[in-house]
């Protein structure tokens, strides 16, 4: 280095060598993708935000890449673009809303099990059924008194005999609404979920057994449909407080049905 070179350009010489040493990288930011198609070809089993979220998949553990994405985790269980993110996206949640008796159509699409959470503000009874395309009732969903506000499972009936549900028939005497939603936006049972009335959870992994209590005074039933949507069985059928387990088989949904409070545990 030459002798008279003025200190002011050394000291900004030794300065950058500090802050940018030989062979030093810039950090990359993870891609942000605009759809599942993008993201599946560079992870094809999705991103997963923690090794505890991966569970039994093949997903890639990232958290920096999950964050970018987290969008894309429209069923909200810590892996962006898993089977559940691929079958929401294949249509979207719409509402419905009414005052007093209607029958609305129900743009499900076939051969996809769907939620339906209800709001009623009226007095006296309301109930909501889904009917086929020959107005015939499929599913008796909701049969309350008074003011109401639960999420319901909308199945495909039988194995053997599916069924497919075309509108919704209301009888009510008050204004009401039916939020229509794909079933893997259904909140994910992992350990314990607790809650009050109707409700419906979705159950992925291994087939266990589940403790579940009531705290209310009438009808409580827990029912279980498969992962595309068929009814396996009522696990548990009682009236008033109940303090029982059931078995829970593997990737299902399930249903309850309470007019109190109610905690599941594993």
């Amino acid at each position: 280095m030459p002798k008279h070179l003025p200190r002011a350009i050394i000291l900004l010489a030794c300065t950058g060598a500090l802050l940018a040493p030989a062979g030093a990288q810039a950090r990359t930011v993870p891609a942000k993708f605009s759809s599942c198609t993008g993201l599946l070809k560079k992870y094809p089993a999705g991103v997963a935000a923690s090794k505890s979220k991966r569970k039994g998949t093949k997903a890639t553990v990232s958290a920096l890449v999950y964050t970018q994405n987290k969008a894309l985790d429209l069923d909200g269980n810590g892996i962006a673009c898993d089977s559940g993110d691929l079958e929401a996206a294949t249509w979207s949640s719409f509402t419905l809303k009414g005052e007093g008796a209607d029958t609305k159509e129900l743009a499900i699409p076939a051969g996809k099990p769907a939620i339906i959470t209800f709001t009623h503000d009226g007095e006296e009874t309301f109930t909501a059924a889904t009917l086929d395309s020959d107005e015939m009732q499929i599913d008796q969903l909701v049969s309350a008194v008074g003011a109401y506000r639960g999420t319901v499972f909308v199945g495909r009936g039988e194995e053997s005999s599916p069924t497919v549900a075309k509108s919704l028939d209301i009888y009510a005497d008050g204004a009401w609404t039916a939020k229509v939603a794909p079933v893997t936006t259904a909140p994910l049972f992992s350990s314990t979920k607790s809650g009050t009335g109707d409700a419906v959870l979705r159950h992925k992994g291994a087939a266990t057994q589940v403790k579940v209590t009531h705290e209310g005074e009438e009808a409580f039933a827990v029912t279980v449909f498969t992962s595309k949507g068929f009814y396996v069985d009522v696990m548990v059928s009682e009236e008033g407080a109940v303090d029982t387990t059931f078995d829970l088989p593997a990737d299902c949904y399930i249903a309850i049905n309470a007019d109190g409070d109610w905690k599941l545990a594993k």
